[in-house]
């Protein structure tokens, strides 16, 4: 029998009381608390709250400061290391924990896991985030093209409640942005499409990507060196915030002490973000098969009862990396994050279909609405060999399969007489029928080329443009299919619009807006560059001889 305390609350160092549901097993003794922090919610967790209460742990949801019943106001990320601290140390105080207190949960409540394990409350035994936003590594928030997504988010978080049913109506919320992109407004107007507005938002627009704002939120390496406690972190090949979870996890290898780094252990599935939680195998439309699907709620009790030496460490867990390789549906292992794709098998533009020619151009015209006939939808940019807004390069069919794994990285040679722009490119796979699975996607605004400042693009002569946002892929490419890499401008009602005009992007207007030629060089002296990170195959089975 599972008891359950409906609400108490726990007092934070500055007087604030944060709500909290408690479930425990009836009639046990002090136990380990699992402890995770929302701001959509106590109720939301209720289901794995129960599953871990039956597997033997208290459980303990919290709402976050300023949400749900939880006293004071919500500042989104800013909040959490204090609170997460003081919640710790409070929790194991108490007469149902025996002072070991673990973390878990996805998304923002694994963000807030990592924010609380860079405060070192001694009691913290063990974190396990999932699909950990990293604000602003991530993408809703990654620099420097913002997302109305961001937006959309904050009003979700406005307030004490949270309206899931009006933020999941997409159809709904894809019309406000297309209403707010086809006007030609500045990106700071997007509260009047959206119909509401939020005073972070404002905050956010007010410090770009890069800005010393939001440095607090970074981990410097001195507090990776110091941490020292068991994580388990998952993600997906397919979860929007792939990027930030994955940015834990390189720079506690980068930083860390050995001892603590080998403690950490990563999944890395077929999935997408809510993937992430569910398990499921099913991502962005595309299903991964059977071999896929895993059930994160045991996994993930499994890795607190090792922690806590109740049971063996989880065989799955047996690698501290462990990845899915879609096309043969296996699982792989890695000791390390940095090990995988170190082989790298570069691929000249030139060489490629669509490379033929020294140099290649487009007119590059934000101010063009979406849809327009000039601007092909985005399926259809992959598919089409010459999109009217960017220029494909294709390879030929492999002869073998090439196992893919790691993040890519394309060096172009780009010449414009505009002061800015926005780039996209996108890595798809397509077989001999036309068939597309994009495998990665990259961003890039001009005038950050080099660096973390701002710098207007005024090179009508050629310059070396890097593209190494790409997120971790892992594809198994069998023979018959070949690559496709498609550049254009970046024009999507999902992303901040820049006009072109070298001003402020958050305040430009179409009236501000200019088109120009964006000139791609790939000869001998500009080798523009598909860089690919490779895998070994994995290894054949054991041959078992046969009984005499």
């Amino acid at each position: 029998m599972i008891a359950v305390t409906w609400l108490s609350y726990a007092p934070m160092r500055d007087g604030v009381r944060l709500a909290f549901r408690l479930y425990r097993p009836d009639s046990a003794g002090p136990l380990p608390v699992l402890l995770t922090m929302t701001p959509y919610g106590i109720d939301r967790n209720h289901d794995t709250a129960m599953a871990f209460a039956r597997g033997g742990h208290a459980v303990a949801v919290a709402d976050c400061r300023g949400r749900g019943e939880s006293e004071g106001d919500f500042d989104p990320s800013f909040c959490d290391a204090a609170d997460g601290f003081d919640m710790v140390e409070w929790l194991a105080a108490q007469p149902f924990c025996d002072g070991r207190v673990a973390m878990w949960g996805g998304s923002y409540q694994g963000e807030n896991q990592w924010a609380t394990a860079a405060a070192h409350p001694p009691h913290l035994a063990a974190i396990a985030p999932a699909a950990a936003t990293h604000m602003p590594a991530d993408t809703p928030w990654r620099g420097p093209q913002r997302m109305p997504y961001m937006l959309l988010w904050l009003m979700l978080v406005s307030g004490r409640g949270t309206d899931f049913n009006l933020f999941a109506e997409t159809a709904l919320w894809d019309e406000a942005f297309r209403r707010h992109f086809d006007s030609g407004a500045r990106f700071r107007d997007l509260p009047r499409s959206l119909g509401k507005g939020s005073r972070w938002f404002d905050l956010y627009l007010d410090h770009p990507a890069h800005d010393p704002f939001w440095q607090r939120l970074a981990i410097a390496p001195e507090t990776w060196a110091a941490l020292d406690l068991p994580v388990l972190s998952v993600t997906g090949l397919y979860d929007n915030a792939q990027t930030g979870a994955l940015s834990y996890l390189a720079q506690h290898e980068a930083h860390g002490r050995p001892g603590a780094v080998a403690r950490h252990v990563a999944v890395i599935g077929p999935w997408d973000h809510g993937g992430t939680r569910s398990g499921s195998a099913v991502a962005s439309g595309v299903d991964f098969g059977p071999g896929g699907a895993l059930d994160i709620t045991a996994l993930t009790l499994g890795f607190f009862d090792w922690v806590f030496g109740r049971a063996d460490r989880p065989a799955f867990l047996a690698s501290r990396v462990t990845w899915f390789e879609t096309g043969s549906g296996q699982w792989r292992g890695a000791d390390s994050l940095a090990d995988i794709g170190l082989q790298r098998l570069p691929l000249p533009l030139a060489t490629m279909t669509g490379g033929e020619a020294p140099r290649r151009n487009w007119l590059s015209d934000p101010r063009l609405p979406q849809g327009d006939p000039a601007r092909a939808p985005f399926p259809e940019a992959i598919t089409e060999p010459a999109p009217p807004d960017g220029l494909t390069w294709t390879t030929a069919p492999q002869d073998a399969p090439l196992h893919l794994a790691g993040r890519p990285r394309v060096t172009l040679w780009l010449s414009t007489d505009l002061p800015d722009a926005d780039l996209e490119l996108i890595l798809a796979e397509v077989g001999p029928d036309g068939e597309v699975l994009i495998l990665g996607e990259d961003r890039q605004r001009l005038r950050y080329r080099t660096t973390a400042m701002a710098e207007v693009f005024d090179h009508t002569a050629p310059v070396r443009v890097t593209f190494d946002g790409f997120a971790f892929l892992a594809r198994r490419l069998q023979a018959g299919r070949h690559l496709r890499l498609t550049l254009r401008t970046l024009c999507s009602i999902h992303f901040q619009r820049n006009f072109q005009g070298g001003g402020a992007v958050d305040d430009e207007t179409a009236a501000q807006g200019r088109a120009g030629r964006i000139i791609v060089h790939h000869d001998a002296d500009h080798a523009s560059t598909l860089d690919l990170p490779l895998a070994q195959p994995p290894a054949p089975p054991p041959v078992v001889p046969e009984a005499p």
